[in-house]
């Protein structure tokens, strides 16, 4: 029988009581335990404190410089202990300190407060692991994100589950409850997450610049709870706890949408309709009646999310975002600058002032204006457009015009090489000023290039220019160099008579026909 009896039970104890029975028969005669039966004596007096006998501690003696410490400045016990060991000389361990402090602090206990939440103040959020779910894309089993949103007036809430806890889904899914809650609060409550706090500090926390323009966008002020406080959003985190046991536990779901629509199911037909223990109101009838119209109205417009970093100038006067380069002015090469990037541009701020503004580029491409280039030093496809022409000039006028006129009617695509032909033209022409090459030749070539007017067919070109150089045969080919043995300057043999073609830019030039 246990020891908890019926109506019956009782009143047949209390009779049997009365005719002087002792417990141990009325134990007997009723079939409990006779510490069941002393429970339900009136006369029964409570058995006194126990009161240790065993002999005083030895940091008696220095009660009070161990209370005032750690009642009044908070200190630990480690800190009180090296402190009495090396003012007053104490020769006892540590642990002889730390039982002294537990029973100070239970003669002294802490008295908490109460804070009261007045309608639309104040909302805290929180997350926490959810049960688990399907990915569909790795097809594996994770434990996503769930972040909750509570009101702290009403106890009225708002959940949604995310794969990544990063900063875009943070701000997205905050955003949701604003929306769903058809309000903003005044306040905005949270832990010490790195998503919206750069540096923790009880008196003035450092709050992240994506986070603080998301705030003033929304019209609320965020608010860090104390490192190491979470007493300080208990709402949320007993309420975190609630839907834990009551809807998610020994659940687990088949993608991330079913785990999402179950939770707004619950939230309806559940969450909300309860009677809240402390309130002792219904969530959403108090929702409705009390904070709704306190809440402050949304905006038109939802936030425009970017994202900010430190970059360092690259040498060639570019910083790098997300694998794609965007120029600067040269003067700020090696220095660190602020950028600040979206999905459509990339502002660079150095000093507190903008000092670029690029659209976004694909991975891996360049985004460079000519103003942030020194006026002695192009870019980098100018200049090698720049060096050609000097060496097409170096050649002959009319082989610098026939180069100019190239550049213009490819509109500086000849010095890229989409077939090869066009480049393997140009640099066979800027080529021939050689040492071995004399001057008869390179007239000829100046020639060649009047002869040969601009046209869309590039290696047409090159075969109407073999007539002109079908006569020089004094010029050995690469092959027929590295073929031939090398001799000293000083070797009076003679060496072999070889019968060299003319050569066509760094290779052969096959016979005209």
């Amino acid at each position: 029988m246990t020891n908890y009896l019926k109506m019956a039970d009782k009143q047949r104890i209390l009779a049997l009581l009365e005719l002087g029975w002792s417990y141990r028969r009325i134990a007997r005669e009723i079939g409990a335990c006779r510490e069941t039966v002393a429970r339900y004596d009136p006369r029964r007096l409570p058995k006194p404190a126990r009161v240790s006998t065993g002999p005083q501690s030895a940091a008696e003696p220095y009660r009070t410089f161990i209370e005032v410490p750690m009642c009044r400045d908070g200190l630990t016990a480690q800190r009180i202990w090296q402190d009495l060991v090396a003012d007053y000389g104490f020769g006892y361990g540590y642990a002889c300190i730390k039982r002294f402090a537990r029973r100070v602090k239970r003669s002294h206990p802490e008295v908490a407060d109460v804070l009261a939440h007045p309608p639309g103040q104040e909302a805290q959020v929180d997350f926490f692991r959810g049960p688990r779910a399907l990915d569909r894309q790795s097809g594996q089993w994770r434990l996503p994100w769930i972040l909750r949103v509570t009101l702290s007036c009403s106890r009225h809430s708002y959940e949604e589950p995310m794969w990544s806890a990063d900063r875009p889904s943070f701000l997205r899914a905050l955003e949701n409850s604003f929306w769903d809650f058809g309000g903003v609060p005044a306040t905005v409550r949270h832990d010490n997450l790195k998503l919206a706090v750069v540096r923790a500090c009880l008196y003035d926390p450092a709050i992240s610049e994506v986070y603080a323009a998301f705030a003033h966008h929304w019209g609320f002020v965020p608010l860090p709870s104390s490192p190491r406080h979470p007493q300080e959003q208990g709402i949320t985190e007993r309420g975190g706890g609630y839907m834990k046991d009551n809807a998610l536990k020994g659940r687990r779901f088949d993608s991330l949408e079913e785990l999402d629509s179950f939770l707004k199911h619950w939230n309806r037909t559940v969450a909300r309709v309860r009677i809240h223990g402390t309130t002792r109101k219904q969530v959403y009838a108090h929702f409705l009646e009390v904070e709704k119209p306190a809440l402050a109205p949304l905006p038109k417009d939802r936030f425009n999310l970017f994202e900010v970093g430190t970059r360092t100038v690259h040498p060639d006067g570019h910083v790098q975002v997300e694998w794609a380069f965007y120029s600067v002015p040269h003067t700020l090469v090696g220095e660190d600058v602020k950028v600040q990037w979206d999905d459509h541009l990339v502002r660079v701020y150095a000093q507190g002032q903008c000092v670029a503004v690029h659209s976004r580029a694909p991975v891996g491409g360049f985004a460079t204006r000519q103003e942030h280039r020194p006026v002695h030093k192009p870019a980098r496809q100018e200049a090698y457009e720049a060096n050609l022409l000097a060496k097409a000039e170096h050649i002959g006028p009319r082989a610098l015009a026939w180069a100019k006129s190239a550049t213009e009617q490819r509109a500086g695509t000849l010095w890229v090489v989409p077939t090869g032909s066009s480049r393997a033209w140009c640099l066979s022409l800027v080529a021939i000023p050689r040492r071995r090459w004399t001057g008869h030749v390179v007239s000829r070539w100046n020639e060649a290039c009047s002869a040969t007017p601009c046209s869309g067919v590039w290696w047409s070109r090159l075969l109407l220019i073999r007539p002109f150089l079908s006569s020089v045969k004094s010029i050995p080919s690469y092959a027929t160099c590295k073929s031939t043995p090398r001799r000293s300057r000083h070797d009076p043999r003679p060496g072999p008579e070889t019968k060299t073609p003319a050569p066509l830019g760094y290779g052969r030039c096959p016979a005209s026909s």
